[in-house]
């Protein structure tokens, strides 16, 4: 059954759905929907929380000090976007402009080795949100990735298009298969479906004639999909999709060193209207 909380202010209206990994299932932007809604599968649609990896993991696995751990394959024949979008959330703390979802990883990864609970806090201040996430651990020490997934609509009711404006350093190169080895390669031109460096740690959108919106992460990596027609998904993480398994990459986590990633999402109306 669907839990929804919402939190709003005058620039933005965002409302959760707790069943959902605390993904906002909308987002009102001055009024105007921006987000895809959540359809029949939840891997598509609203913004969430990717834990405790992102993007495809090579092999559907993680490996970690000599020992392989298999993960379920939610999107044959991967293992994609970790756990948390697709398992329940508990609320901690909620008021008009402030909420913040956490999940204990083992409640849905049994395997899991380690007690790891995610936390996601989402706060509006005047045009700006402010979304981290925090991956933190109550013993021992393991891998971790963090990120986070809008699907934000290309084409929104009020017939403004969007376009996205973001400078790479780099594009990491993927296989066949989809999967980053951590080969550097120049950027190509789009439709993506593949991680970049972006050195300034930012990238824009901007919808014609109505608004912009301008995130600012904490880490450089994020994932640009924009090969559907409907959509596009402009993706800060803590490092590249299968970064996890890669020691050039990876981010452990320790009781005394936890994992954050902190994103703003800060909106402005076009200083010219049609």
């Amino acid at each position: 059954m669907t839990k929804t909380f919402a939190i709003s202010n005058d620039f933005h209206h965002l409302s959760f759905d707790s069943t959902l990994g605390g993904r906002a299932s909308s987002w009102k932007l001055f009024g105007q929907e921006i987000l895809l809604s959540v359809e029949n599968s939840p891997l598509n649609g609203g913004m969430y929380v990717m834990a405790p990896w992102v993007g495809r993991i090579d092999g559907a696995c993680i490996a970690f000090e000599g020992t392989t751990y298999p993960q379920p394959i939610n999107f044959p024949p991967w293992a994609l976007h970790g756990v948390t979008p697709f398992s329940e959330c508990q609320v901690v703390e909620w008021d008009a402009s402030h909420i913040v979802f956490q999940q204990r990883i083992q409640d849905f990864l049994p395997t899991w080795p380690v007690d790891m609970v995610i936390t996601h806090r989402w706060d509006l201040k005047d045009s700006d949100l402010n979304l981290s996430v925090s991956a933190t651990l109550t013993e021992g020490n393991f891998v971790c990735d963090v990120g986070i997934h809008p699907f934000f609509l290309k084409t929104l009711g009020n017939g403004s298009t969007a376009t996205m404006l973001f400078e790479p350093e780099h594009e990491y190169q993927v296989d066949d298969h989809f999967i980053n080895h951590g080969i550097s390669v120049n950027p190509t031109l789009g439709p993506w479906d593949t991680a970049f460096s972006l050195p300034a740690r930012e990238c824009h959108i901007e919808w014609k004639d109505f608004a912009v919106i301008r995130i600012k992460s904490s880490h450089q990596d994020f994932v640009i999909y924009d090969k559907h027609s409907d959509f596009f998904c402009p993706e800060p993480c803590t490092g590249p999709p299968n970064g996890i398994n890669m020691q050039q990459f990876s981010n452990q986590v320790s009781v005394h060193e936890p994992l954050t990633l902190m994103t703003t999402w800060s909106a402005s109306k076009c200083l010219t209207q049609s």
